[in-house]
């Protein structure tokens, strides 16, 4: 039975396999224009400072660093620069322009643009985290995904299940459309949109940990399925009558390095993501009983529409287990953080994190350091 072979499901595995590319070249991008902010890289400013503009910040600030930059106003720019100036903002040095600060100097205090959470906080504790999605709860939520996989398989669940949706052909064709949506499209829209799209820090923050809790999804069960590759449920090939997805083969795994690639295997890597994030709300937000229902909702969705046709019932299984590991960990080194920013904010004190981070502006990408 040549069960291995690439199957494109009517376009729907076309389809996510260009949003997944979409979305990690989108964040890997982004990366690395963090970690060019983080070791010095210069950014060029949109707008030429005037010296009229840096006296005024120099002024407005009281600080002897943006009163030298003022003093040599006249000097040729640096290229790359166009002459950014420093200015002090909650214990730290914030590079903006100086017709920005002549502007903010003559508003009210709640009139300015409110100080943006560090984009950089997006890969807080990246490695630690994703090492902590292996070992949180000693290993217990991988144990458990393995354990109830295993009888899931041995049961004959994922085979019943398979035959299930290859006798309902309109459940398993248009179900699975809505999951790829919700489960691909959602996982990089949202924190985007809770970002750049929200002035309010605190969402900011929100949106940059469900970032992270995505692309640890991403990485942490495409890791495992790299080795443990499986022939997927096939049911448009059933539902045509292929001989060869007429008899159980949800047994069939390819146990090995990079054998089933990483896109065809176990566990799910979009449930493992939903779950990830949803987890990862809920913990940010234990007490708000809307934000718990409506993440449990999402992710129950995206992991039973991924079982109509892309992945087993098993897969989606342990990808839950997976996700909650994912989520927790994720989760609760965000709040951690949040608290302690919070507690240092509260006290006057300057958060010693995130010296060097990128940060957007409305007026477009300034570095903000922390002296």
């Amino acid at each position: 039975m040549e069960s291995w072979k690439n199957v494109n499901f009517k376009g729907i595995k076309a389809i996510k396999k260009q949003i997944s590319f979409l979305f990690i070249f989108f964040y890997i991008s982004l990366y690395f224009a963090t970690m060019a902010a983080q070791t010095g890289f210069a950014i060029p400013a949109a707008h030429s400072a005037q010296s009229a503009g840096l006296e005024e910040s120099a002024k407005m600030s009281g600080s002897v660093l943006p009163a030298v930059l003022a003093s040599t106003a006249g000097a040729a720019p640096t290229a790359g620069f166009d002459n950014l100036c420093l200015s002090p903002v909650a214990g730290a040095y914030q590079m903006t322009y100086p017709a920005q600060l002549v502007q903010s100097s003559q508003k009210s205090k709640k009139s300015r643009i409110p100080e943006r959470i560090p984009f950089s906080l997006l890969f807080h504790d990246f490695g630690k985290n994703t090492l902590g999605s292996f070992t949180y709860g000693y290993g217990l939520p991988w144990v458990a995904g393995t354990a109830g996989s295993y009888g899931i398989i041995q049961s004959g669940i994922d085979w019943e299940w398979n035959r299930f949706n290859v006798r309902h052909e309109f459940t398993s064709e248009y179900v699975p459309l809505l999951g790829v949506g919700a489960g691909s499209v959602l996982p990089a829209l949202v924190p985007f949109m809770m970002y750049f799209g929200i002035d309010d820090p605190e969402i900011q923050f929100t949106g940059l940990a469900l970032g992270q809790a995505a692309l640890q999804g991403v990485l942490v069960s495409s890791m495992v399925k790299t080795f443990t590759g499986r022939v997927p449920p096939h049911i448009g090939e059933a539902i045509k009558g292929d001989s060869d997805y007429q008899e159980d083969y949800s047994k069939d795994f390819r146990w090995g390095f990079f054998r089933g690639g990483i896109k065809d295997g176990w566990p799910s890597g979009h449930t493992s993501v939903a779950v990830a994030m949803s987890t990862t709300l809920i913990t940010l937000y234990p007490d708000n009983l809307a934000i718990r229902l409506g993440a449990i909702a999402y992710s129950t969705f995206v992991g039973a529409s991924m079982s109509f046709r892309a992945h087993w019932v098993s897969d989606v299984f342990a990808g839950a287990f997976a996700g909650f590991a994912i989520g927790r960990t994720v989760g609760k080194n965000y709040a951690a953080l949040r608290d302690k920013r919070n507690a240092a904010s509260q006290s006057g004190k300057t958060n010693q994190n995130d010296k060097i981070s990128l940060n957007f502006y409305p007026n477009g990408l300034g570095i903000q350091i922390k002296l």
